[in-house]
């Protein structure tokens, strides 16, 4: 309904030979394939990535949920509380992380056309200029995007999914819905360190209740043990192996101050590019999403959804 009210009111400004210009925030012009809300004070990936996105949700909600209403209550009644809590804390950890890391500019280094469209204002800062004069003048270890046709600085990279060139691209992650870069790396990392502990937390208390069948029979009816072990405990075993294995990984490469980009290409950053690491100053947002520009009706894109608002 939303995108209908807005392409009637699109047509309508076209057709309007006396709109020449409309004032509008930024993001209404953006140029690549993310989705935008809450006012462009949300970024995420294109809706392509969505499918894997909500197969991540659900397996954390569903298989967290299927815890704490047969699980948890056992654990806190007879073994000891301080596992359920301790589930509870991750849980919550995870939900965090995983919002922050889906919903956060990885680090979009914005396009020439966009870059334009934000230089029109009447005033912008000393660093806005600087950060425009950089992207359009190579400086050692630059390389040129064409898509972008901007000159991105080392180890940025574009990607093709949600077609930006991302600083520091580490890899597109469709189950966060984005890609994770320079501004939401220590978010992506924080995620799978929660989600590794929250799993090994509920794999040990899916243990403790299958093999306690006396302490459990007080809380869920004969023969349920069994079927919730099956059905809950082993899928939950299988992701937590693979997420920790995941985790491992990615712990590793920080400590070599490598990408996953860098490492699956076996390309090492060069001596320019080893102070590059993920371990700086994640920097500011440099795509000014709610500043309010002037453009013509034809360069306005259609809202994401029912929060682009």
């Amino acid at each position: 309904y939303q995108r209908r009210v807005w392409g009637k009111f699109q047509r309508k400004m076209l057709e309007d030979p006396s709109v020449a210009t409309v004032l509008v925030p930024a993001y209404r012009v953006w140029p690549a394939k993310n989705r935008i809300y809450c006012g462009g004070r949300i970024i995420t990936g294109p809706w392509e990535d969505l499918p894997a996105h909500l197969c991540a949700w659900t397996a954390l909600i569903v298989l967290s949920f299927l815890y704490f209403i047969f699980v948890a209550p056992f654990l806190w009644n007879s073994i000891n509380p301080v596992l359920p809590c301790l589930s509870g804390y991750l849980f919550l950890s995870t939900i965090v992380t995983l919002m922050l890391t889906a919903w956060t500019d990885p680090g979009i280094i914005p396009r020439k056309k966009y870059k334009q469209i934000l230089m029109t204002k009447p005033s912008h800062s000393a660093d806005e200029h600087e950060e425009y004069q950089a992207d359009n003048n190579p400086v050692e270890g630059s390389k040129f995007c064409d898509t972008c046709e901007i000159w991105r600085p080392p180890r940025a990279s574009h990607c093709s999914i949600c077609d930006n060139c991302i600083d520091t691209f580490d890899h597109h992650c469709p189950f966060v819905n984005n890609c994770v870069g320079r501004r939401n790396y220590g978010f992506f990392l924080g995620f799978v360190s929660s989600v590794s502990l929250l799993g090994l937390s509920v794999t040990v208390g899916f243990l403790l209740f299958s093999i306690s069948g006396e302490g459990s029979s007080e809380f869920v009816k004969p023969g349920l043990v069994l079927v919730v072990s099956l059905l809950v405990g082993l899928p939950t075993l299988a992701l937590t192996f693979s997420v920790c294995c995941l985790c491992a990984f990615h712990l590793q490469l920080v400590a070599r101050g490598h990408t996953t980009r860098e490492h699956l290409t076996n390309r090492p950053p060069s001596a320019l590019e080893e102070g590059l690491s993920f371990l700086r100053a994640r920097g500011k947002s440099r795509l000014h999403l709610q500043r309010l520009v002037l453009v013509s009706p034809s360069a306005l894109v259609e809202p994401a959804g029912p929060f682009d608002v």
